[in-house]
């Protein structure tokens, strides 16, 4: 039986925040092309990342340790980049 969050549950600070907006992670590999989330919280972000058979998941950006593997593409929200002239 699935219960009540914990305080200390890595889910815990985001019950009763409303998701309002996602951004791409790329991995070390362009395939796949998404190696994880950002998922941006009304008062808090989350990142679900995978590298190779390990998992990332952890409250805030991307850590320093592992921005050789992972780098931030942008937010869904914001405008995608246009080529010149078009």
């Amino acid at each position: 039986m699935v219960g009540p969050v914990q305080p200390t549950d890595l889910l815990g600070d985001v019950v009763g925040q409303c998701l309002v907006d996602i951004g791409l992670i790329q991995g070390y590999s362009t395939i796949p092309a998404v190696g994880g989330l950002q998922l941006r919280f009304e008062r808090t972000e989350l990142l679900v990342a995978t590298l190779a058979d390990e998992w990332v998941c952890q409250q805030g950006p991307i850590p320093d340790g592992l921005r050789q593997y992972l780098s931030f593409i942008g937010w869904l929200s914001s405008p995608a980049p246009t080529a010149e002239g078009q």
